[in-house]
């Protein structure tokens, strides 16, 4: 199909059809995948390098041929994985995997441009000019979309366990290796139908690959994202046991220090020493847990951030009916208001001590139990499915809210956050039907 190529122009035609395609696939993946040190020269070196090798082998025409099949673009497939090697800190079975995978889209619009030359009656050289337009114009609408769809939403601190067992990699070798035939066969035959089917076969085939790898990722995020939530839970449950412990010792150290304070009162011979002892007995007088909500933990969480908040400056107010939240394990409990509250205390530390207000209520309304949590913000905040992070930082959600989201979902309950005028507020509605049926 493709004839009379000169030297020149053959180096050109394959540049523009495999050899930059192929390159700017892999390149893709620098904006998720993690680098090394000096990556730009090395970026640099290793670009040059990759296209002085192609070069030669294009020129030279480095290629063994047994009938239709042929192997320069499998020559040159190996040189860009040096690239790859050299500024991409991964093993060897991730890069050649990101390079399959790269691989697989150049193919699918290669294919498409094929497909798009053929039936335009563009085939034969002297078009030459409207080939390179149809390959560039192709790899653009395929590249621009594989990017936002699939590559960006790599992340690179998910990178490292996203391979286990060889399924997907056996599977893509073993797909791109038939493509590969198939793309070969395709090229050498003059037959329409043929022609047609051969490169048919072939996108279909890429994008069955396109998908395959896009689920694994997929699935392999959601596992260790997963993961991740099970271990701030089991945290969560421990530093809950903690500090459940340790403000009960403190309560019974203050008790303690209260009496020893008010019998050394009776033995004060000056007016310095009473007061001294008056002074330490206000102070003493800060660890009592005066909010009663009607609920233990609740009580307990309250207290502990109370007193955060007295030593920052942070007014902190509550309305809250404990008791509405039986229906909730401790640990639960403990979960939500734990990182609800100390997402609030975060973000009103950035403010002016005047501004630092975190308000708390548990409040029936309607048909629904509602949590609500306000605070003072600062910082810009913007949401990604439905959960808030700061501008400062998108690369992920905090799991802090990820751990409030699971606890709502678990009780049948929906969570909304809002930041409007510098409030930002976080509301949680359980419906009082759900909550009823686990009474």
């Amino acid at each position: 199909m493709y004839e009379d190529f000169t030297a020149a122009s053959a180096i050109g035609y394959y540049f523009i059809r495999f050899v930059i395609p192929l390159f700017a696939a892999e390149s893709l993946y620098a904006f998720t995948l993690p680098k090394r040190k000096n990556y730009l020269p090395l970026f640099l070196s290793s670009s040059l390098l990759y296209f002085s090798l192609s070069m030669i082998v294009v020129y030279y025409d480095v290629d063994f041929k047994i009938g239709w099949f042929r192997t320069l673009f499998l020559f040159i497939f190996f040189l860009s994985l040096l690239p790859m090697f050299i500024y991409y800190p991964l093993k060897p079975k991730q890069i050649i995997l990101f390079a399959l995978s790269a691989y697989t889209i150049q193919n699918f619009g290669d294919n498409l441009s094929s497909l798009f030359i053929f039936l335009l009656g563009f085939g034969n050289a002297k078009y030459e000019l409207y080939q390179c337009l149809i390959y560039v114009g192709t790899y653009l609408l395929v590249f621009v979309p594989y990017f936002f769809l699939f590559v960006n939403k790599l992340k690179g601190e998910m990178i490292p366990d996203l391979i286990e067992g060889n399924v997907v990699y056996a599977l893509t070798i073993a797909t791109l290796v038939i493509v590969y035939l198939v793309s070969m066969f395709a090229q050498s035959t003059s037959d329409f139908v043929g022609f047609v089917a051969s490169r048919i076969y072939a996108l279909i085939a890429c994008l069955f690959l396109i998908f395959a790898h896009y689920n694994t990722y997929y699935r392999k995020k959601l596992q260790s994202q997963n993961a991740m939530l099970e271990q701030i839970v089991h945290n969560e449950n421990e530093k809950f046991k903690q500090s459940k412990r340790n403000m009960d010792l403190i309560n019974m150290r203050v008790h303690d220090l209260k009496h020893q304070v008010e019998g050394l009162k009776e033995f004060a011979k000056t007016s310095q020493e009473l007061n001294a002892l008056s002074s330490l007995e206000k102070e003493l007088h800060i660890y009592d847990n005066a909010i009663e909500t009607g609920n233990a933990t609740v009580d307990f969480i309250l207290a502990e951030k109370s007193l955060y908040c007295k030593k920052h400056q942070i007014r902190f107010s509550s309305l809250i009916d404990g008791e509405k939240l039986f229906f909730m394990a401790n640990a639960d409990i403990y979960s939500l208001f734990e990182n609800g509250l100390d997402n609030a205390i975060e973000a009103v530390l950035k403010a002016e001590k005047p501004n630092r207000t975190i308000t708390i209520n548990v409040v029936t309304k309607g048909n629904f139990l509602v949590i609500h949590i306000e605070n003072f913000c600062v910082e810009e905040v913007v949401f990604h499915d439905g959960l808030p992070i700061t501008k400062k930082d998108k690369t992920f959600h905090g799991y802090g809210t990820k751990s409030i989201q699971r606890v709502v979902k678990k009780y049948h309950g929906s969570l909304a956050f809002q930041c409007k005028n510098n409030i930002f507020s976080l509301n949680a509605f359980f419906p009082l039907d759900e909550i009823n049926r686990l009474n």
